[in-house]
């Protein structure tokens, strides 16, 4: 008996094979044209800003005029850079960034019997974080800007009979939080430039100082911040 190779039955199963594949590779196309968009939405943002304040000072002691008047202003500026991510399921706002002071200064002026003293005391500053928390709610995201590590300070510094003393402070996530960086409200899609401004006055009685004076302050608080979808 003569054995030949089914040659035609061959064709017939690489036939059906070949059909196999072209057939199971439509759902892959299909599943791919369907695929799920990236659970988180990227965005970067950049802000400029902080505050500028002056401070009216009086001693309590006035006979006939106060022993001490302080007059003082400064300012403290700062940019920084930031990125944060937005949750499609949750909402959730999760980012960081870096920053750095532009301008820290305090000027002052000292008045008593002796005569007037004028005084730049010098400030340090450093390289802060920015931390970036919300919550996405419908085409809107609702957005905290803080800057938990910023710090501006100086040593003692006389001036004249007197002294500035060492006042470490947060000046610029003070004037952050004042203007409004805590309540951002952005758009989900196109989120557009934000400018923050305020302005604060206000009295009080300084305990602490010798002698004891009246204060009057003025604050001023501005930002500028752009945020774009990548």
């Amino acid at each position: 008996m003569w054995y030949t190779r089914p040659v035609g039955r061959l064709a017939a199963a690489l036939a059906i094979a070949l059909a196999g594949v072209l057939v199971g590779a439509a759902p892959s196309v299909a599943n791919e044209a369907k695929k799920p968009k990236p659970r988180l939405i990227h965005y970067t943002g950049s802000a400029r800003g902080g505050m500028d304040w002056q401070e009216h000072r009086v001693s309590q002691d006035a006979n006939p005029t106060p022993s001490v008047t302080v007059d003082q202003n400064g300012e403290d500026k700062g940019v920084f850079t930031f990125s944060f991510t937005v949750d499609r399921k949750t909402g959730k706002v999760t980012g960081s960034g870096k920053g750095s002071y532009t301008s820290a200064t305090w000027h002052l002026v000292v008045t008593d019997s002796a005569g007037t003293f004028t005084c730049d005391i010098p400030i340090q500053t450093n390289h802060y974080l920015v931390k970036v928390t919300g919550k996405a709610v419908g085409s809107r995201i609702k957005l905290a800007l803080t800057l938990p590590n910023a710090q501006d300070t100086n040593a003692d510094t006389p001036c004249g009979d007197y002294t500035a003393y060492s006042t470490p402070s947060n000046s610029l996530d003070y004037a952050l939080k004042s203007a409004g960086g805590r309540t951002l409200n952005i758009s989900k899609a196109s989120p557009a430039p934000i400018s923050l401004s305020k302005d604060s006055t206000y009295t009080y009685v300084d305990n602490e100082a010798n002698p004891v004076v009246n204060v009057n302050a003025t604050e001023s608080y501005a930002w500028s911040i752009t945020i774009r979808k990548r």
